[in-house]
């Protein structure tokens, strides 16, 4: 989870109460979201193992949206 413009604990809580465990990276800089071209926040990106760009979806999701977003590019 790349964290932009909230606090890290804020966004950790968050995915804890949503029984969510993500590496989190902070992006105060916004560096990584420039790279990625994150527009708008919220931003789901799903990367390979080689920091390729695999999908995206912007806006709100669900788990059940992220979980077919994820499963679709395996």
């Amino acid at each position: 989870m790349l964290v932009v413009e909230q606090e890290e604990q804020e966004a950790v809580a968050y995915l804890t109460s949503q029984g969510v465990s993500l590496p989190l990276i902070e992006d105060t800089s916004g560096v990584v979201a420039a790279y990625y071209r994150v527009n708008s926040l919220p931003t789901v990106i799903v990367l390979d193992g080689k920091g390729g760009l695999m999908a995206r979806h912007e806006g709100q999701t669900d788990l059940q949206d992220l979980e077919k977003l994820i499963l679709a590019t395996l």
